[in-house]
């Protein structure tokens, strides 16, 4: 809950070891702060599926159906899906109400 201990203890520990969850970590500390579209920012050139599973939520967050969609698409595409995936996947057949799709999905 103390956003900016969270700021000050990751750029710590990434100064000591950086590594490819660095980003994540400052997308989920924007989020944290009330500042998800500053995280999908933060996100944008990310190919990494914990990213992408994050910023598709973000979208769908924000009810940006279209781009939500066109992330999880792009991650089925390359065969990466995990349950994550599979869960935002779900989430937007409900939104459109297609109960079956999301059973299966």
């Amino acid at each position: 809950e103390d956003i900016e201990k969270a700021k000050l203890l990751a750029a710590e520990a990434s100064q000591i070891v950086s590594g490819p969850g660095d980003i994540l970590l400052q997308a989920r500390i924007a989020y944290a702060d009330q500042q998800a579209e500053k995280a999908c920012e933060i996100l944008q050139d990310q190919t990494d599926l914990d990213s992408l599973n994050f910023r598709a939520a973000l979208f769908l967050e924000a009810g940006k159906m279209e781009e939500a969609v066109g992330i999880l698409d792009g991650i089925s595409i390359r065969d990466q899906s995990n349950a994550e995936t599979y869960r935002l996947r779900a989430i937007t057949q409900l939104i459109v109400r297609n109960v079956t799709k999301a059973q299966m999905e």
